[in-house]
Formats: C-alpha cells, structure tokens, sequence
C-alpha cells in the first residue's frame, strides 16, 4: 500500500502540471501550483496558500554539497523570520533518492517542505546551477531570482523593514549556445556586454573601401578600427605610431625577409580584388584608456600572434639618396612658415616662392617613392627663398645639378638607417 501511495505522488508532482511555454522571470506572477512534499505535516501544498508572506523557492540538487550544507542555515532563517517567510526546498533528484540519501547519511532535516521529483516548478524557472532562489513577494510576484549567498538573514532585514534590495537580477537564456563565441551569441544578443577585445577578420565585400580610425570617447583614447587594410599597411601602421606621419608608411623602409612576399606586394590591378580577399584584413580593439603609443604596442603584439611573420625595427646599412647641405656652403635655417609654388607646365617647370629645402625634400620624397628608393633629407630644413626646377621629375641627376647653386647636394651613398625588417617565423618542432 505504501509503494502505491508513493507511485501516485510521484506521478502527481510529474504530471499535475503542463509544461509552460515561457518561463518566469522578475516582475512576473507566480500561478497556484499544487505540490507535493517529503517529511511535512501537509503532504499536497499549493503556493497560493502562502500569499501574505515572502515565498522562497530553493532549487537544490543532492550532487550540490554547499546546499546540502546551507540546510541548517536556511532552518534557522525559516524559525527566525517565523509566518513571514515560507522557504520551499525543490530538487529535480527522484523521491527515492533524496530518501536514501537522508537515511544513510543521517542528516538531520531541516523543518522547511522538501519537493523532490520536481517537474512543475522546474517548467516556470530555467536554471543553470545550484543553489538558485526564486523570492516571491506577499502579492505572489517574482521579485528576485538570485544565488543562495544572497539569501541571509540581513537581507531578510533589510527586506521586511522596506529596504530596498539591490540584487542583480538573473535573466538565463534556456537557449544560449554555449559553444558560440559571446559576442556572436544569438544573433549578437550579448554584445553589449562586452567591454574589451581584439578582433581580427578577413576582407569585407559589405563594405569594400579602406577605413582607419583611432576610437575616442570622453575619457580618452579607447581603441582603434582598421577596414581592409592590406597585411604590409597593418604593419606599417602598427609601428608607424598609427597615422602619425612614419618613415615606415614608404615601402623603401621595409624589408621583406619572406619566402613568399605575395601577401606583401599589391599586384596588378586586373587581380586588385582577388588578392584583397585574401591578404586585406580588418583588426578591431576596444581597451581601457590608453596613450598611442601603448596602443601601437598592443596592436604590434596581437600581430604576432595573429600572423606567421617576426617583425622588428633594425639598423641596417641601405644604399639611399641623400639631400644635404654641401660643406662650407652658408644658408640660413627656414623660421619663415608662409611658402608657396605653382607649376608651368608649358615650360616645363615648378616655381617655389619664399621656400626652403623642405619643399625640395618633399617633391624628391614623392618621386623616389614612386620608384621605391629609399630617400634621406639631412638638410634640417635650410632656407632658400625663390628658385625653380625642372618639373615632372624624370631624371634624379637633373635635380641634383639644378640645387647645387643653392648649396645642396643629392647623392647616393650608403648609410646606416632603421629599417622595418619582416621575416618568416621560425617553423614549430615536430613532436
């Protein structure tokens, strides 16, 4: 007779009840919901039975030692808080089992409705882990779903005498993809908590043009946003102080040390698209407050882990052209900033007014990087005044023969200079 009365307990606590479609969080009303209880006077409850007092739904599980341990804790709570608190211990774990596991381990039970077997209250409440508190006001609304350490008896204080509680409500997604990263997770549901982060992707044909950004708010520099930038421009910014004029922004200052430079070198522009495909990248960093130069730091870091490639700044001796000052040869140092030129292509010439040998050094800089040689201007910016060259630029050697009245000399000659130098990574041991 006993096994027959258990039986039909058991299949009440698992069938009273159709599953609910959605489940219950904070600020929803809790239904009357018969249940059935181990060890207590009354064997069936219901939770309208227990509107005019907090209602507490303990979710625990025979597997889970600090709730088994918290028993005594949640007994004391219960006789000190009297008939305005109803705490409701509920685990999924089948009757027979929490029955044994009372017997053999001879733990005193605590004077608190025990639902084992549960299948009714699991259908209203998505939980994860163990402990897990529902806190059901008099009025029978969910007000806080919480862990079992904010359950205290302060918090009960501060509860019954009207203070507010300011818990961190838990909102649990039954379906959250815990295999996804977080901010992809449904459909970037998630993204807005994240805080920081380095990302790197591929090319993107949703938005096809270059795009480079320091991103700032009120409290500083934060970050930084780079669209489709080939793999030498990420580099090249990374060790450039971003998009601060660099000596490393010109090919001429790099040196590739690779077996395959095909990534490095832009190709014809018939395969433009093609390549970009495959060797454009967008790198996105979101960071604390930060200066530029530890902002260069990161990124030059996440490069390395991102990409086959050790990359370094080297003093290294490279043939250059070199402007300079001829010897004993007296000009005066530019203060002047006003300057201009203006260029006769009927004649063939550009005219510079009021001008120093910074305007020279930046025409040369132009064409030597057209053809990707390295150029040094060691002039430190002398003034001139008004003179004219030969213009477009054809022949290095015409120059050079028209700036020698004004005490300059542009020669080739070898130097010790910092280069950016990219070589392959070593290949990793094979085990």
């Amino acid at each position: 007779m006993k096994t027959i009365v258990l039986a039909i307990l058991l299949l009440l606590n698992s069938c009273c009840h159709a599953q609910s479609k959605k489940y219950l969080g904070v600020g929803d009303i809790l239904p009357g919901l018969p249940l059935l209880t181990l060890y207590s006077a009354e064997k069936v409850i219901n939770t309208s039975s227990y509107t005019g007092k907090l209602l507490v739904l303990d979710f625990w599980s025979l597997s889970c030692v600090s709730c088994i341990a918290s028993f005594p804790k949640l007994d004391s709570l219960q006789q000190q808080f009297g008939d305005r608190l109803q705490i409701l211990l509920v685990t999924r774990d089948p009757l027979q089992k929490v029955q044994s596991f009372f017997e053999r381990r001879k733990i005193k039970l605590p004077a608190i409705p025990i639902i084992a077997s549960d299948t009714v209250l699991s259908s209203y409440f998505y939980y994860e882990a163990v402990p897990h508190l529902v806190w059901i006001n008099e009025q029978g609304k969910i007000i806080h779903i919480t862990g079992g350490q904010q359950f205290s008896a302060l918090s009960l204080a501060h509860y019954f005498s009207g203070k507010p509680l300011s818990f961190t409500a838990q909102q649990l997604l039954p379906d959250f993809t815990i295999t996804e990263p977080v901010w992809k997770e449904g459909g970037g549901r998630l993204s807005h908590h994240v805080r920081y982060y380095s990302m790197l992707s591929g090319y993107l044909d949703e938005h096809t043009a270059y795009h480079a950004q320091i991103l700032r708010d009120s409290s500083g520099i934060r970050g930084l946003k780079i669209l489709n930038a080939p793999l030498l421009n990420l580099y090249q910014l990374a060790y450039g102080d971003l998009f601060m004029a660099s000596e490393f922004s010109r090919t001429s200052r790099i040196l590739l040390e690779t077996d395959n430079q095909e990534p490095f070198t832009l190709p014809d522009p018939v395969v433009e698209a093609a390549w970009n495909r495959q060797h454009a990248y967008c790198y996105e960093v979101l960071h604390p407050p930060l200066s530029v130069k530890t902002l260069s730091t990161i990124m030059q870091q996440d490069l390395d882990r991102y990409f086959p490639y050790v990359v370094s700044v080297e003093k290294r001796c490279q043939r250059a052209m070199v402007l300079e000052r001829a010897p004993g040869f007296v000009t005066r140092v530019m203060k002047k900033k006003s300057g201009s030129f203006e260029v006769d292509p009927e004649k063939g010439r550009i005219h510079f007014t009021n001008e120093s040998s910074a305007a020279i050094a930046s025409r040369l800089q132009q064409y030597f990087d057209m053809h990707h040689i390295l150029f040094v201007d060691s002039t430190n910016r002398s003034y001139i005044g008004n003179f004219s060259l030969t213009f477009p630029y054809t022949d290095w050697k015409t120059i050079a023969k028209e700036i020698e009245p004004y005490g300059f000399l542009l020669t080739e000659k070898e130097i010790d200079i910092d280069m950016l130098v990219i070589r392959d990574k070593p290949a990793l041991p094979v085990h």
